[in-house]
């Protein structure tokens, strides 16, 4: 989605490649998680900075449309710093935590949302794939709508549709082995080792 960016502005840019970036995943103790503040049953998990350029209002109304449709509907944990402190039934703020807090929120998680629609890389997409985590992402994110796709590791939703959100979860519910096994192969492309061979290539 970057290189298509660069080509629609910049037509006679010279050769182009991208190369990713690699990640380095930490054991995640979902129970260490749970215990830690208090989330029982499945959740939904969002990480990120807490503030309205994120979505993060908006993901908060869709989450309590499904809690008032659903009683055993997941909850909504919220990772991260900013000003925002949502509140609504089963929404849980962390606030800012360390990263081995965060791996261990990933790995217990029934999908990391990301509902941004300006991300340039959605790293934390690539670290909840490594997790092994689906993901459930804006469909109007073109660069994390396509790491979806790409990967199979997840859904794209509309935003502001409470039937699109609803429908992506029940899926990711219903399949997420699936989901996570697929998520778990296309995180494997993302080491250091890789997007290092990548760069030698470029400027050898």
């Amino acid at each position: 989605e970057e290189v298509a960016l660069i080509e629609r502005q910049f037509p006679r840019a010279a050769r182009r490649r991208v190369v990713g970036v690699g990640i380095e995943p930490l054991k995640g103790h979902a129970k260490r998680f749970r215990k830690e503040f208090d989330v029982e049953g499945p959740y939904l998990l969002y990480v990120g900075r807490m503030e309205a350029g994120k979505n993060v209002l908006e993901l908060v109304r869709r989450h309590q449309a499904l809690v008032r449709d659903f009683h055993d509907a997941p909850s909504l944990v919220l990772l991260g710093g900013g000003d925002l402190r949502p509140r609504g039934t089963r929404v849980i703020c962390t606030g800012r935590v360390d990263e081995q807090t965060k791996w261990d929120a990933l790995s217990g998680a029934l999908a990391l949302v990301v509902p941004s629609s300006l991300e340039s890389l959605s790293l934390v997409t690539l670290e909840a794939f490594a997790a092994g985590t689906p993901v459930l992402g804006n469909a109007a994110s073109d660069v994390v709508a396509g790491q979806l796709q790409r990967s199979g590791g997840g859904l794209p939703f509309v935003l502001r549709d409470d039937d699109s959100f609803r429908e992506a979860v029940r899926a990711v519910g219903e399949k997420r082995a699936v989901f996570a096994k697929r998520a778990r192969t296309f995180a494997a492309k993302a080491s250091w080792a890789q997007v290092m061979r990548a760069y030698l290539e470029e400027i050898s």
